[in-house]
């Protein structure tokens, strides 16, 4: 990028600049909205209605943290809770403006190589609009074209990972739901398949208790709050009356659709721009040069044919067709 820059005419420079602009609007707003979740997460936990807290063995209420940890000393009462709250306030607006600003990050190179592409377009019209000595113009343009390969393989280098590591996580979250779902139902399935006919009356009561039990499903909670499941998903969205769980949870779903789909646009995106070069040096007029110098040009074609893109671990490509489909599947 910084030779690019060094190295950029006038013109390039009214094109990088745009680009760079809106960046940086993209990146104010990824990142306040990262900020905005971790903000008014917090201000759910301190409006949340303190009667509901439960108490320890000495009565003392149990003040509701916005991360669930155990401390090693008495933090429920003042000034200690709130010395932790801040703390923990503080822990989590940090990590959102880390992550904002890693997704502002992908957004930021990718729309520095569609400038850099919309460049190489620019260059293709004006060796058109000429007739002399085209065979110069076009190994720079193929200069141009191979620094914006290497980048593009810099980015898949960096985020593909990340990709994956998310991927595989809310994979991983799905299927321990799921699997507590199943199991915490087969317990209530499992004593009444039991020969509990042959049991004395009091044995029996015994196993009704058990039962009763097995009808509260076990669960994985966002923060105690509400449960990670598509019901609790769409009662978050859809319920009013529980303010502090919708101040807690809107924006943070938000946040967590919004990073899947920056990735998404960021590799559907790139691939698009890649396919562009060859549709402009197809419509440049190669016709009209030496059989040589066409015949360069072919190569570049060929190569634009293998789109530029971002894996999750060089497993999938990182389209809106993937984002899509996985949206699909889970609603």
């Amino acid at each position: 990028m910084v030779s690019d820059w060094k190295e950029a005419t006038i013109n390039d420079v009214h094109t990088m600049t745009s680009k760079a602009n809106l960046s940086r609007r993209f990146s104010n707003v990824i990142i306040g909205l990262h900020s905005a979740a971790a903000f008014t997460y917090g201000i759910g936990v301190l409006v949340s209605n303190p009667e509901d807290h439960e108490t320890d063995a000495i009565e003392t209420p149990v003040r509701e943290f916005t991360l669930k940890m155990q401390l090693p000393f008495e933090c429920n009462e003042s000034p200690f809770y709130e010395l932790v709250m801040c703390l923990e306030f503080l822990h989590q607006l940090a990590s959102s403006a880390v992550t904002g600003i890693l997704n502002s990050l992908i957004i930021t190179l990718v729309l520095h190589i569609s400038g850099q592409i919309d460049i190489m377009r620019q260059g293709f019209l004006q060796i058109s609009s000429k007739n002399h000595a085209p065979l110069a113009a076009i190994k720079v343009l193929i200069n141009r074209h191979q620094r914006i390969i290497d980048l593009s393989d810099n980015i898949e280098d960096l985020f593909s990972n990340i990709a994956l590591l998310q991927f595989i996580w809310n994979t991983l979250v799905i299927c321990c739901i799921g699997f507590l779902i199943v199991i915490s139902k087969s317990i209530s399935d499992a004593a009444y398949e039991c020969l509990w006919y042959d049991l004395t009356p009091s044995e029996c009561r015994t196993l009704m208790f058990l039962m009763l039990r097995s009808q509260k499903r076990l669960t994985i909670t966002a923060g105690k709050i509400t449960d990670l499941s598509l019901e609790g998903f769409t009662t978050t969205i859809n319920t009013t009356k529980d303010i502090s769980t919708l101040i807690k949870s809107v924006n943070y779903y938000i946040a967590i659709t919004l990073e899947a789909f920056i990735f998404c646009y960021a590799g559907e995106f790139l691939s698009s721009k890649s396919k562009s070069i060859g549709d402009a040096v197809y419509e440049m007029l190669w016709y009209n040069m030496p059989s040589n110098d066409s015949r360069i040009l072919l190569f570049m074609m060929l190569r634009c044919q293998k789109r530029l893109t971002i894996t999750a671990g060089k497993v999938i490509d990182l389209t809106l067709d993937g984002f899509a489909s996985v949206r699909h599947y889970v609603l």
